[in-house]
């Protein structure tokens, strides 16, 4: 008789992608591909806002020895950039105060044998989509001449920073894309 106020089960969504031509943006947590001669599986997915109704995906991808960073940003076109943390305090040890103090990173970085010039600076929301929880942050972006390769640095809050090194991706690079195990 009261059965409108019972919850409903949620019912399981149908794929929202064709399983037999899958692309870098159908990824989801649970999905496997190959990418730099190694099979990824990505284990994590999280969403930034960037304000203007404009949202990007990162997903945390592993393979057998590494964990990674997988950046998918579809705008005109889509950019995909791949990364692997990095300590601060390894790309300068006074960078942290020079932020703190400056509210901003110097133009250039020099780091792994490379100059990195700072392209963008952006504030944004980050969420695990595992959670409902967004968290704010500043991030700079730099590249290199080539344009190839880049650095992020990120501040979260007043005095918590991470940075991280990494390329630009073309799609093809990233093949065999399969659903794996979806969770």
């Amino acid at each position: 008789m009261f059965d409108w106020f019972k919850k409903k089960k949620k019912t399981e969504e149908e794929p929202q992608f064709d399983v037999t031509n899958l692309k870098v943006t159908d990824l989801r947590r649970g999905f496997i591909f190959d990418l730099e001669g190694k099979s990824w599986e990505v284990t994590k997915e999280y969403e930034y806002d960037w304000g203007d109704d404009f949202f990007t995906l990162e997903f945390q991808i592993k393979c057998v020895d590494a964990t990674a960073y997988l950046h998918v940003e579809e705008d005109d076109e889509i950019e995909i950039t791949i990364t692997k943390e990095v300590d601060i305090n390894n790309i300068d040890k006074s960078l942290v105060d020079e932020i703190i103090e400056q509210e901003k990173p110097r133009r250039t970085i020099e780091f792994s044998g490379r100059t990195f010039f700072r392209k963008a600076e952006a504030a944004g929301n980050f969420r695990d989509l595992s959670g409902n929880n967004w968290d704010p942050f500043i991030s700079w972006d730099y590249r290199d001449e080539t344009g190839k390769y880049l650095l992020s640095i990120e501040q979260w809050g007043e005095d918590e920073f991470e940075a991280s090194i990494g390329r630009v991706v073309d799609e093809y690079e990233i093949s065999n894309i399969f659903p794996g195990n979806i969770k």
